[in-house]
């Protein structure tokens, strides 16, 4: 079988008297002998000789030959284009790949830096909430606040029940 990347060289030597001597490639040497059983090898011309006869039968295989041969290259360069399109998307792809695990490995790191930064949120508003507790306790000032808002709601409400009745609106609700 010829190779896809080089054209056969065939070339016809001799003068009109001599059979045809025709030099092919080793890899065509089946092909040639089915299409001219008559053709003997020539050890001294490392060819083929055909006899004139068949001159019109050798030019129109040479020729078919090589329309196959060009065929076949148009196919295989068909085909190296597709194996290359085909690369540069399978490259493309794996680029991609590498960017979103880059992304999702920066993402992870936002989120535990995050996720950092709330937990010592967190530990430090414990520790003002505990550092308050103890204040509270240890001062009475729970007590002494409640009471105090405790008071200051009672002469609200008592003030708005005074507006109430002033404007002729009978307040439902007992007073305070």
């Amino acid at each position: 079988m010829a190779h896809f990347y080089s054209k056969p060289q065939l070339a016809i030597v001799g003068d009109d008297n001599d059979p045809i001597i025709v030099k092919i490639p080793f890899d065509m040497k089946d092909q040639f002998k089915m299409a001219f059983p008559d053709a003997r090898w020539n050890r001294g011309e490392t060819a083929w000789n055909v006899p004139k006869a068949q001159a019109d039968v050798l030019g129109r295989w040479i020729s078919d030959q090589q329309e196959a041969f060009e065929e076949i290259l148009a196919e295989y360069e068909a085909l190296k284009s597709d194996l290359e399109a085909a690369e540069a998307e399978r490259r493309e792809a794996q680029e991609r790949a590498r960017m979103v695990r880059e992304l999702e490995a920066r993402k992870r790191e936002a989120k535990l830096a995050d996720g950092e930064a709330e937990f010592a949120r967190h530990a430090s508003v414990q520790e003002a909430r505990v550092a308050f507790n103890q204040v509270c306790k240890g001062a009475g000032v729970p007590k002494a606040w409640a009471r105090v808002e405790r008071d200051e709601g009672k002469s609200s409400l008592k003030e708005m029940q005074r507006t109430l009745r002033n404007a002729g609106v009978q307040s439902k609700g007992s007073a305070v």
